[in-house]
Formats: structure tokens, sequence, C-alpha cells
């Protein structure tokens, strides 16, 4: 009988009384995880994960817990706060578009649906932060002068690890930087990710380093545009049918301010859905990375219509939507206008 899904691999785990933890880590590498990433469903992986985060670190003993397995499970888990936190900044919105007026009450559940969705990036960026602490504690510091030795088959590791920490850094800074991520994080991230082959993970690495220097402008060589490299490794990202460079891309350029960037991106994402069918082995990342694209053209449309998207690569028509004049000034991360 095949072995499928988080919770039969972790059965096989915890009920192996002679499981050491180096063991525990292999087959959770070897099988579960690599048997989630096969599986497009992102609301069971990401429940899976906060389930068997404790089930893993109970079955070895506390100086010597299976590191690699810990880190995707938070990974995943973080995720859940991460996709359930959306839904109320997207509340909000809702609330603010769709009401001529706020009197008291409806200003209250403005204001309710905006720390709710607060609390939950905070939750998101301690997972990812305890998932980044969890590789760095196994491969030591990251971002230096040498890279890790790892072997290939475990490089997926090292990939989502990184972007554990890219997203540590993302949902503090959102949430009010409860856990102070160091702002450094993305460049660590950056330089990290050129040990890992681009043509093998899907340009994840030059995008990954590209989005570094587009965040931080001024610490990426000077005959470098970033956008430019970022786009190029989004492109070729889009032909693997691992869309993550693509992701990448929308959400960085969300968050600078680059409109026209978010624009082609977002359709040039839904392009790509309809053109490259995703490996089978790498499906539940490149539904992440759909989901990533999708939640920021959600955000246009609520913005200007008071809805999702109705069709994933449309855009709301700058002739036709008004955009809401949003109280909080349009950053996320400003002060509430309604204290």
């Amino acid at each position: 009988m095949r072995v499928t899904g988080l919770t039969l691999g972790l059965f096989y785990l915890l009920t192996s009384t002679a499981c050491s933890p180096a063991m525990l880590d292999r087959i959770a590498i070897d099988r579960v995880v690599r048997e989630t990433l096969t599986q497009p469903d992102l609301a069971k992986a990401c429940a899976s994960g906060e389930a068997l985060t404790h089930a893993l670190a109970a079955g070895a003993p506390e100086k010597n817990p299976p590191l690699r397995a810990l880190m995707f499970t938070e990974s995943t888990a973080g995720m859940c706060s991460e996709l359930r936190s959306r839904e109320h900044v997207l509340e909000s919105l809702r609330i603010l578009k769709n009401n001529t007026t706020l009197g008291p009450e409806r200003t209250a559940e403005v204001k309710d649906a905006r720390y709710r969705a607060d609390r939950l990036r905070a939750e998101a960026a301690a997972r990812f932060e305890r998932s980044w602490i969890h590789l760095e504690t196994f491969y030591g510091p990251l971002g230096g002068d040498t890279c890790p030795r790892m072997k290939e088959k475990d490089e997926i590791v090292m990939v989502i690890g990184l972007v554990s920490g890219v997203l540590a850094l993302i949902h503090d800074k959102g949430s009010g930087t409860t856990l102070g991520v160091p702002l450094d994080r993305i460049n660590q991230v950056g330089r990290a990710a050129v040990c890992l082959d681009n043509h093998t993970w899907w340009y994840a690495p030059t995008a990954l380093q590209a989005a570094a220097w587009a965040m931080v402008p001024g610490t990426g060589p000077e005959d470098v545009d970033p956008w430019a490299m970022l786009e190029e490794a989004a492109t070729n990202g889009d032909r693997s049918g691992v869309r993550f460079a693509r992701a990448l891309q929308v959400q960085i350029a969300a968050n600078s301010g680059r409109e026209d960037v978010l624009a082609s991106g977002i359709q040039a994402h839904a392009r790509s859905l309809k053109e490259v069918h995703a490996p089978e082995r790498w499906m539940l990342l490149d539904e992440y990375a759909r989901l990533v694209s999708l939640y920021e053209s959600d955000l246009l449309w609520t913005e200007a219509e008071g809805h999702r998207t109705p069709a994933f690569g449309e855009l709301p028509s700058d002739s036709t939507a008004e955009v809401v004049d949003d109280p909080f000034g349009g950053d996320p991360f400003g002060a509430d206008p309604f204290e």
C-alpha cells in the first residue's frame, strides 16, 4: 500500500520506537514531504503542518530534534495563518468600499478585521521564523562566503527554508514588528540563494537575489537593474511550471508601490497557468505561488469594485473602477486613523 499524506507518514515515524532523530528526519523528507509537495491542496498541507509539529518534536530527544522535518511543518503551518489573515484584510476592504458612510459600528468592524489580520500575520511570522531557525540550526549561519554541504535531494529543504526566512520578515513588518526580524534578512536570503542552481529550482535563486536588491535599493551592483532581473527570472520560472519567481515579483511589486510591475506580473502569471502545467512533484509550491498572485489581484479588485477577482488575469478597468479612498492611506503598516 502506498503511503500518502503527512498523517500516515507521521504514523510510521512515531510508531517506530527504534527511530533515531536522524531517521525521523530522513523518513520525513523522503516520504512525507515529497508526497505532500505533489498535492495542490494548500489548506490540507498547512493543516497537517499545524497538527504534526508538536508530534514530530515529541518523537525525538529535546536536544536532538528532527530539524529539517520541523522546518517543513512550521513553514506549512505558517501558510495557514497567512491564508486566514488575507481573508480579514479583504473583509476590511469590502466594508470600506461597499458602505458610502462609515458609522461607529462599521468603523469598529473595519478595525476588528484589521486587528484580526495583524494577529494572524504575527502568528504566521512566528511560525516562518521558527522554520528559518530550524534551517540555520541544521546547516549553520547562511548567507556567508561558503555554501552549506547538502545532498542534491535535500536542496528542497533549503529552498523552502529560504522562502520561510523572507516570509517571516514580510509578515513581521506587516504585523507591527512584534518579533524584530532584521531587515537584513532579505539580503541574507539573497546571498544564500546563490548556493542553489537556477535551472533546477525554477529560477527562484535569482528571483530571491533580485528581490533583495529591489526591496533595499543600493544594495546591489550599480550596473544591475533588479526589476529587470526579477522579470527575467519570473519569465524563465513561468516556463518551468513552478511560478514561484513570478509570485515573488508580484508580491514585491505590491509592497514597493510598483503598480505597473504588479499589473503585468498578475497577467503574466495567469497566462502561464493556461500555457504550462505544473510538474506533478511540485504542484503544492506552484499552487502557493498562484494564491500569492491571486491575493494581490483580489486586493486590487476589492479596492476598486468591492469584490474579489472574477477571473484571474483580469484587472479592474481604470475607466470604470473607482478606487476606494482608504482611510489607512494605502499603507498596511501605517497608523490606524480610527484610534
